[in-house]
Formats: structure tokens, C-alpha cells, sequence
């Protein structure tokens, strides 16, 4: 899994050791949640998600950068399949329609 922690540490050019400190927790714990040894509790998500100005939802990887909620079905769709499923969203509703009855017909 993607460890946005540590993701938007280093992108900020932070130490571990002063993220810890702002947070009030060990350079050590912060490592383990960065590497997913240990989970961090609710509160710690809460005050991670404050400190880097971030949803916990992004923090969990169940969002994405431009704040959709990324639901697990579509986190494990292939690249051609995401891609689709992205071109259809952009269609006018006639044109998702006529999209779907095509589709239907090669059956």
C-alpha cells in the first residue's frame, strides 16, 4: 500500500524527527507509520491530517489528489479498465447511452 505519510514528509523536505516532534510522538513511531509496522490510532490520523493539511481520507489512500473519494473497486481496476470507466464519465448522457446499447450488442 501507498504510505502517504512518509510521501508527503519527504515532499516537504521534513525530517521524521521534526514531524515527531510538532506531533508529539517518537521519530520511532512515526517511522513505524510510515512503513505500516503500526497503524496510527484515530487521533493520530486526525493530528497527521492537520499537520500536512490533508484529508484522512487521503492519508488512507482512499482519496485522491484532486479530492475524490477513490472507492477499493476502482483502486483495483486495470489501467485500461480505469481508463475506460474515465471516458464514459465525460460523455454527454445520450452518448452514455448509446455507449451501453453498442457495448450490449457485441454480447
Amino acid at each position: 500500500m501507498k504510505n502517504r505519510i512518509k510521501e508527503l514528509r519527504t515532499e516537504r523536505g521534513l525530517r521524521q524527527k521534526d514531524v515527531a516532534e510538532k506531533l508529539g510522538i517518537s521519530a520511532q513511531s512515526l517511522g513505524y507509520y510510515e512503513n505500516w509496522v503500526n497503524k496510527p490510532d484515530p487521533d493520530m490520523l486526525v493530528k497527521l491530517a492537520d499537520f500536512f493539511e490533508v484529508s484522512v481520507d487521503y492519508l488512507l489512500c482512499r482519496e485522491d489528489e484532486d479530492g475524490a473519494i477513490v472507492l477499493r473497486a476502482a483502486r483495483e481496476l486495470k489501467a485500461d479498465e480505469q481508463q475506460l470507466l474515465e471516458e464514459y464519465r465525460a460523455l454527454s448522457e445520450p452518448l452514455k447511452s448509446l455507449a451501453l446499447k453498442t457495448i450490449q450488442s457485441w454480447k
